[in-house]
């Protein structure tokens, strides 16, 4: 557990804080739980996260999730480019999410108390401009109960007066299982180009 680096100012980084293994991120993860109250029209997030090609591309985020009532697979694709910061990245959106760019950081990462990974991130929204807090986990429904309410209670303990309101607005983002038995969705050029949003008056697509 950290405070987030863009955070710390002058304060001295914390010295029981190890960077995340190599590798640590890569995967098929679910978007479990956020401060960010936007992510109440979503459900069913996933990121499948691959290595970059490149020394300049970290990790290539490839987001998909659905909203209420609505069973289309919305994308989300970009790339994360290094920092001189360890464990913080920079995303960057392409195609119509050109503009979306902001910081990656890694508060916290680690395993729970029924062994699933966890990573909790200090990330912007998609406007940049507000920022909260993100936990992906390696099971569905998150971290357990007891290792959420550790996480909350370390981040209220960095004594960071916004992260600490972050932290009391966390809430899960639901995950109903519907997409239990659907494969990953391969990124056609709509996602490569991020084509594949909601329309804003809230129709879904027929497929």
């Amino acid at each position: 557990m950290r405070l987030p680096p863009t955070l710390q100012g002058d304060a001295p980084a914390s010295s029981c804080y190890q960077n995340a293994p190599s590798g640590f991120e890569l995967g098929h993860w679910y978007r479990t739980y956020t401060s960010f109250a936007d992510y109440a029209t979503l459900r069913n997030v996933q990121l499948l996260a691959t290595s970059g090609q490149s020394t300049n591309v970290s990790k290539v985020d490839y987001i998909t999730y659905q909203t209420p009532n609505c069973s289309h697979l919305y994308t989300v694709y970009g790339y994360e480019t290094p920092t001189e910061y360890a464990d913080v990245k920079t995303f960057r959106g392409v195609g119509d999410f050109a503009g979306v760019s902001g910081p990656l950081e890694i508060v916290s990462y680690g395993y729970d108390t029924a062994c699933d990974a966890y990573v909790m991130y200090y990330e912007p929204d998609s406007s940049g401009k507000a920022y909260g807090l993100v936990i992906i986990s390696g099971a569905a429904t998150g971290p357990t109960a007891q290792t959420l309410e550790e996480l909350v209670g370390g981040v209220e303990a960095l004594g960071n007066r916004n992260l600490t309101e972050m932290a009391g607005k966390v809430e899960w983002i639901p995950y109903d299982r519907e997409r239990t038995f659907m494969p990953y969705p391969v990124c056609d050029e709509a996602c490569l180009q991020n084509k594949n949003n909601p329309d804003p008056s809230g129709a879904c697509p027929s497929e």
